[in-house]
């Protein structure tokens, strides 16, 4: 394949350079060689031609340039001098006209003749020496497989090292991984500690030219722990380096190490600085922080309007929190108009993804028809939803439904349980919810002894020998001698038969079931 500006032009002779201390053979043909028909350069240290554009092709004679320029694909491949300079190049390109000496071309790069101190350059296998910013931008072109002078093979560019890298690392943390943000377990086979260091050593390759997705996950790599020894100091390099390089992740776990003081002194302002570079490029976790930021005015000034516009552009990628917190400022007329019906689509959106606190939000405008038609069965379906999660403020609200049958039929054992569940969530209001609870048990187990009684004057009541919402355990059971040791609670006597209803805990799997006296041990 033809390649840009590459000596031989349009690829009719190809050069090659002998290894390092070897001279070339006599049959080895010069780059100075007639690009066209193979014309070895003249004697007496005379040389073709040269074109005037690329600077790297040469001719015998005027007809073979105007012949390969038409035919031979010169026109396509040849690439101006500037177009070929390193970013920043001064000049410092070697003369085009006749013959430098060995050591000068092996000083210049090999594409662009620039001095190879003007850039980070590395050496082929071929020996010839390139700038990489030079190969970057023949890569540009489309020359992507093989050395431009004699078509050896490229090393695999940053890209290409960093997905190859990536790849096999996954395998690794298959095997020693222990979470996404855990340390690896430590790595014993020796020939998955071999497989590491190579993985290692091509992430580092690829770092070291620069590539800025690589710099990102070593920083991800070092503070997590994950293949290397955990160091926030080192994290914090390489988030930095991507982070300079525009990369918006990188900027973003930037702004958190500044914001946690992980690796370096804490600094809000810092943190709001790389949060809002990476905001800036649409990414929503950063979006979402800033908005915090000015929410509560950290690191910037307090402002509830410029909160809600980061919010806003993080809830419309689908971020769930940024949603509910947009729903909140819409509910409260925070930063924005008040909107109930507005604050109810933003919360509904979150809760559609699982956030159980848009779930209960969204739970408690069905319950008071705020934004929303009212609907105590939507409520309680909302309400539900967040408890399963473990949510202590929805499984106390779910309790009250079950308490007064809004929503659901009622069942003052179930409210029990999911006041129960609260209580042990942390909710500070659920043990006074289980008072109430146990005394309207108490009411209705009297007002029942009471009936019993007026209907069979004869007889007299059976009353509970054990009180309604004692904790108590199973013990002496029978027929189902694998409930024997678990724990429930009383929550009803059932005085036509002696028998108490007990409804075991969560861990007991949950379920009520009637049981004598004789059974059950107080806790």
């Amino acid at each position: 394949m033809a390649s840009s500006g590459g000596g031989g032009g349009g690829g009719k002779t190809k050069a090659s350079k002998g290894k390092k201390g070897g001279g070339a053979s006599a049959s080895t043909p010069s780059l100075r060689d007639c690009a066209n028909c193979g014309a070895r350069e003249l004697p007496d240290g005379q040389t073709h031609m040269m074109c005037s554009r690329c600077k790297m092709t040469f001719y015998c004679s005027t007809r073979c340039q105007k012949q390969h320029w038409k035919a031979g694909g010169h026109k396509q491949h040849c690439v101006a001098v500037a177009d070929r300079r390193v970013a920043g190049d001064g000049g410092g390109l070697a003369s085009g006209g006749g013959g430098g000496t060995a050591a000068a071309e092996e000083d210049g790069c090999a594409i662009c003749l620039g001095a190879l101190s003007q850039s980070p350059s590395q050496t082929l296998p071929c020996t010839h020496v390139y700038h990489r910013e030079c190969v970057e931008k023949l890569r540009s072109f489309g020359i992507s497989q093989a050395c431009p002078m004699c078509r050896a093979e490229l090393p695999p560019g940053p890209e290409k090292l960093h997905d190859d890298a990536m790849r096999r690392w996954f395998v690794l943390h298959q095997r020693y991984g222990q979470g996404d943000d855990k340390p690896w377990r430590r790595v014993s086979n020796d020939g998955d500690r071999r497989e590491l260091a190579e993985v290692m050593r091509m992430m580092h390759e690829a770092a070291e030219q620069g590539y800025a997705e690589a710099h990102c996950n070593l920083g991800t790599m070092y503070v997590n722990g994950q293949g290397v020894d955990q160091s926030d100091s080192t994290a914090l390099k390489w988030y930095r380096k991507a982070a300079e390089q525009g990369h918006a992740q990188a900027q973003f776990n930037l702004g958190i190490m500044y914001d946690n003081g992980q690796g370096v002194d804490q600094s809000h302002t810092t943190a709001a600085k790389w949060y809002r570079k990476a905001a800036e490029q649409g990414n929503a976790d950063a979006q979402y922080n800033l908005g915090a930021m000015y929410e509560n005015g950290q690191g910037v000034g307090q402002s509830d309007a410029t909160a809600a516009k980061w919010y806003r552009k993080a809830a419309e990628q689908g971020y769930a929190q940024a949603q509910l917190n947009l729903g909140v400022m819409y509910a409260n007329g925070q930063g924005v108009d008040q909107s109930h019906a507005t604050a109810a689509k933003w919360y509904r959106k979150a809760a559609e993804q699982g956030d159980a606190q848009a779930q209960v939000n969204l739970g408690i405008m069905y319950e008071n028809g705020e934004g929303v038609g009212q609907s105590d069965a939507t409520a309680a379906k909302w309400y539900r939803k967040a408890a399963e999660q473990g949510y202590a403020q929805a499984q106390l609200n779910l309790g009250v439904m079950y308490g007064q049958g809004k929503g659901v039929d009622q069942n003052i054992s179930e409210a029990l349980r999911w006041f129960r569940n609260a209580e042990a969530a942390g909710d500070p209001l659920a043990a006074g919810a289980i008072q109430k609870t146990l005394q309207l048990l108490r009411q209705q187990q009297q007002q029942a002894a009471g009936e019993t009684s007026a209907s069979s004057p004869s007889s007299s009541p059976t009353l509970p020998s054990i009180p309604i919402g004692a904790r108590v355990e199973l013990r002496g059971l029978q027929a189902k001698p694998e409930l024997n040791g678990r724990r429930g609670v009383v929550v009803k006597f059932i005085g036509s038969s002696g028998r108490y209803r007990v409804q075991l805990d969560e861990e007991g799997g949950g379920e009520a079931f009637s049981l004598k006296a004789e059974n059950l041990l107080v806790a």
